[in-house]
């Protein structure tokens, strides 16, 4: 699918996504300026339609997204809707860029339909709706040992739970950390990182994500 849309995508006008330069033409239009006479078509294009693709006797052109919303890597993401909506009904739901069943956003899964969703990237989206703390009370995920300071990220915590069979295709640990980095509201985004189910240290788990040694990422804490 992806390779047979690629070089179609490739060939596109951008419509409306080209209303920056165009903008630019237009200012000195306003301004008495000629010579732009060649592009005033693809002007006309820009302020009423989206991608277009031009052939020799068709056109073929698109309606402008009426939803658009991307997350700060500006990927295609909304909490509550749609992440992009077109006037006819089509619409595109999307968790930080991964496209998701409309009822996972608008509605939530409870921890039955989490288990139960085949498609592993689906899952992890699913778990980050609901809240990595409360799926792990909700799921009866056990935790290996204690909580413990995290050297990475001072003032916060690193935790590890064994993670159920249907969670994931192969045995695995669920580390359970906290962004580095503050959202745009302050707050700080707690996420699961699967981890061998040999290891049975949080430190040892947040470590072998870095494919640092152990020794070092513990030191972390003392250079601060």
């Amino acid at each position: 699918m992806v390779t047979s849309v690629q070089p179609q995508v490739g060939r596109a006008f951008l419509g409306h996504y080209d209303a920056a330069p165009f903008a630019y033409h237009d200012a000195f239009a306003s301004m008495g300026a000629t010579g732009i006479e060649p592009v005033t078509g693809l002007m006309d294009v820009a302020r009423n339609a989206g991608w277009w693709w031009a052939m020799p006797h068709t056109a073929v052109l698109t309606e402008r997204p009426t939803i658009l919303h991307r997350d700060r890597d500006g990927r295609l993401h909304h909490e509550t809707g749609p992440a992009l909506a077109y006037p006819d009904g089509f619409s595109i739901h999307a968790w930080h860029g991964t496209r998701v069943p409309a009822d996972l956003v608008e509605c939530g899964w409870d921890t039955q339909r989490i288990l139960t969703e085949p498609n592993a990237e689906i899952r992890r989206c699913a778990i980050e709706r609901v809240g990595w703390d409360q799926f792990i009370a909700d799921a009866g995920l056990t935790q290996i040992g204690e909580s413990v300071p995290d050297p990475g990220n001072p003032g916060h915590t690193l935790a590890l739970y064994d993670a159920p069979e249907a969670l994931y295709d192969e045995p695995v640990r669920v580390l359970l950390c906290t962004n580095g980095s503050v959202e745009r509201d302050g707050t700080r985004r707690k996420f699961g990182l699967t981890v061998p189910a040999s290891i049975d240290d949080p430190i040892h788990a947040a470590a072998w994500t870095f494919g640092w040694p152990v020794a070092e990422y513990r030191d972390l804490e003392v250079r601060r």
